[in-house]
């Protein structure tokens, strides 16, 4: 395979020195396409470790890569797609030319037939289930990703999504992820530390989110905030509005307190509430007569 740095040398030159009039490859493909460009070079020249590729080409065609688009969040995204491309068997050779000279158009070609791929949501969850094909020690899925890439495309396309987008992203999540387990038993052993690492980064997000609400619910304490009133507001619109889900608004407080203390149902909301309301409302207009005297 040839060596990255004679790779990188010839698309620096190309970059430079070959069509750059408009209505050229340079004008005419976005950051996406010359980002799976460069990471098709890494993967023609053997590279697995696209971190390490990015720093490489950072170093010996640094050009070629910020003209590419290769800092920060696109590389993330479309580099695995590009050297799942640069891995695949056949590529290699009808990448380079006889003289070893790059050509760029091929490769731009696979970018652009990509279309379902260029949605935010798809592109996020395909690229670490590609990446982690990659990394992976098995030859032939190695070998095969680019066709796993071309699958999660089509399915993109032609698959009906949940409209709520998070239920949208974790079932593409899902999906691309049934893709690799169904294409042999490395794709298994890959599924399995995706969904590993999928459960592990739900709960430290879980966990975030209870500490911010905290914080939240403290910080609203001390600007003199009302947390009973604003549930039980919660409340009364979600009673007034037919009580449509399946579950009670939030934020709601617990029924009851010490060993009578009970997690807030709809039912028992309601229950306690016909139990409490004709004192309350007796008890709030004793107050009012009081006032008024």
């Amino acid at each position: 395979m040839t060596a990255l740095t004679a790779l990188l040398e010839s698309a620096e030159t190309w970059w430079t020195t070959g069509p750059g009039a408009p209505g050229s490859s340079v004008i005419r493909y976005g950051r996406t396409g010359r980002t799976f460009h460069l990471s098709a070079l890494l993967g023609l020249a053997g590279v697995r470790d696209l971190d390490q590729g990015r720093k490489d080409i950072q170093q010996t065609a640094p050009h070629t890569f910020y003209d590419g688009g290769g800092v920060g969040d696109l590389w993330r995204r479309w580099a695995p797609f590009g050297m799942a491309w640069g891995l695949a068997p056949d590529h290699g050779r009808q990448a380079l030319t006889a003289a070893g000279v790059i050509d760029p158009e091929s490769i731009y070609t696979a970018a652009i037939a990509l279309p379902g791929l260029v949605d935010d949501d798809m592109s996020r969850a395909a690229a670490p289930i590609v990446r982690q094909c990659i990394l992976s020690q098995s030859t032939a899925l190695r070998g095969d990703t680019f066709d796993l890439v071309v699958k999660m495309d089509a399915l993109a396309i032609s698959a009906s999504w949940p409209k709520s987008k998070s239920e949208r992203r974790r079932a593409i999540r899902s999906a691309f992820r049934t893709l690799v387990e169904d294409h042999s038993a490395a794709g298994i052993k890959v599924a399995a530390v995706l969904a590993t690492a999928e459960e592990a980064q739900q709960a430290k997000r879980a966990a975030s989110q209870s500490t911010r609400r905290k914080a939240e619910q403290e910080q609203a304490l001390k600007a003199g905030a009302d947390p009973v009133g604003q549930a039980f507001s919660v409340l009364a619109k979600w009673l007034a509005d037919g009580m449509p889900e399946a579950h009670l608004p939030t934020p709601l407080p617990a029924i009851g307190k010490g060993k009578t203390k009970q997690t807030a149902t709809r039912r028992n909301v309601l229950v306690n509430l016909a139990k409490l309301a004709p004192a309350a409302v007796d008890k709030l207009d004793k107050a009012a007569e009081r006032e008024a005297v």
